[in-house]
């Protein structure tokens, strides 16, 4: 029988948490700003063998490279047209969710997508704001993907014909065009209706900050439409409320990374313990994702309840927004296989 300790289970939790601990520790002794996007990429390509994880690292740099392109080009060009940007930047993420649906480097298309509207957001209207933010998002995600494949090319490595049955990618099925046009489209009309709240609503939770949070899970959701929200709310509702004790009650306690990593350690093996099979793969990265979100570690690091409530009710504005977005059928499929607007005629 074999033993717990020489699992495939225990070895990818074991070797994921070391790759987040380095991936903060380095990101915070450059003092970069927003070390959790280091733990993003970390937790965004861990597949069960290293060559498919290194492939899924190049294709999140190159679509953050190309994402930072077109950031900066939609800031220069509409940084003064409200009107234009929304147009520009809702289309842009349509227009890559569409390709994800056709093409085999779904992830490119993926990160190209959700990484400039977080650009935008963060950087503002301000180029030289918005190519420093474009600078550490770059810097970050490199940072990710190096601790990634530093740990798991030297602890227990797995070639390509040692993954698990099961564990290894298969090539998902196109869907119908009307349906990723519909795909498109409920990304478009999400965004829209995120960029409208922040402009209009007073106060509204996470202003321009929302927007980056909304482009990834609105993406996701949109591909996935057989997804149910509660597979998507548990996950990060269970992560925020095993987070928040920790950010509240003992990082505070904490003075130096030296007490901090076995703390980061055991939350994020924890995670990827539990959430260890293939099916569970989303929910792990939810899990992770909002750990880092929650505890929001940093150089310059505060502590406040309302910061965690916060998190909290914008991620729950998000599937709001998404559940109505999906409700609304733009294209049907019409008998010959052609997509055609969904409106009566008379």
């Amino acid at each position: 029988m074999e033993s717990p300790l020489t699992s495939a289970r225990f070895r990818n939790a074991f070797k994921t948490a070391v790759a987040i601990v380095l991936a903060y520790g380095f990101a915070l002794w450059f003092d970069w700003g927003k070390p959790m996007w280091a733990v993003f990429a970390v937790a965004l390509i861990s597949l069960p063998t290293l060559g498919a994880s290194l492939n899924k690292g190049a294709q999140r740099l190159e679509g953050t490279l190309v994402a930072t392109v077109v950031a900066l080009l939609l800031i220069a060009l509409y940084a003064q047209d409200r009107w234009a940007f929304l147009l520009a930047q809702a289309g842009w993420l349509a227009f890559c969710t569409y390709r994800m649906t056709v093409s085999d480097r779904d992830y490119f298309w993926f990160c190209a997508a959700f990484v400039s509207a977080i650009i935008t957001a963060n950087g503002g209207p301000d180029p030289v704001h918005a190519f420093s933010v474009a600078v550490m998002r770059t810097l970050e995600t490199s940072l990710g993907i190096i601790c990634f494949a530093l740990v798991f090319s030297l602890l227990w490595p797995v070639r390509g014909d040692d993954a698990l049955p099961g564990e290894a990618d298969e090539a998902p099925a196109v869907p119908p065009r009307a349906d990723r046009l519909n795909q498109s489209a409920w990304v478009f009309i999400g965004y829209s209706i995120g960029f409208l709240a922040v402009l209009y609503v007073p106060g509204f939770p996470g202003s321009y900050a929302f927007l980056g949070m909304l482009a990834p899970f609105a993406v996701i959701l949109a591909t996935t439409p057989g997804l149910p929200v509660s597979k998507v709310l548990l996950p990060a509702s269970l992560a925020i409320l095993a987070a928040c004790p920790v950010y509240m009650l003992l990082m505070p306690l904490l003075s130096g990374f030296a007490q901090l990593a076995p703390v980061i350690f055991a939350m994020c093996f924890a995670i990827c313990y539990v959430l260890h099979t293939p099916e569970q793969g989303l929910a792990r990265i939810f899990g992770l994702a909002f750990f880092a979100i929650t505890t929001g570690i940093s150089n310059e690091q505060s502590y406040s309840f309302l910061s965690v409530a916060n998190t909290a009710l914008m991620f729950s504005l998000v599937l709001l927004i998404m559940h109505v977005a999906r409700s609304i059928t733009v294209f049907v499929e019409k008998d010959a296989g052609e997509p055609n607007p969904a409106v009566e005629t008379n």
